[in-house]
């Protein structure tokens, strides 16, 4: 069996595409509970929905806008997108390896 080794630079390149990814999740972490309590994805305040205001989604404590947001991304290389997913009450790409 014979398996390709990345590249230092292949390696760099993952490395920065898999936090781009890690920092959009820790951005879509803004939640909506169960019991309409807004969770800031930011300082992690929450507050009830109805307590919001007009604008129920920006946190009153650090001023974070915690709306709901459709990500839009492109899949990475070698990779289709097939749909969509929702992830902490937000959707985005469902990236599949495709198939030779």
């Amino acid at each position: 069996m014979t398996q390709k080794l990345m590249s230092l630079k292949d390696i760099t390149d993952f490395d920065m595409k898999l936090q781009e990814q890690l920092n959009r999740i820790q951005e879509m972490m803004n939640l909506v509970t169960e019991d309409k309590k807004v969770i800031c994805g930011q300082c992690g305040h929450s507050w009830e929905l109805s307590d919001g205001g007009n604008d129920p989604y920006t946190c009153h404590k650090c001023g974070n806008d915690n709306s709901k947001t459709e990500l839009t991304e492109k899949c990475w290389k070698g990779y289709t997108q097939k749909g969509m997913k929702t992830m902490f009450g937000k959707q985005y790409p469902n990236c599949v390896k495709k198939t030779k």
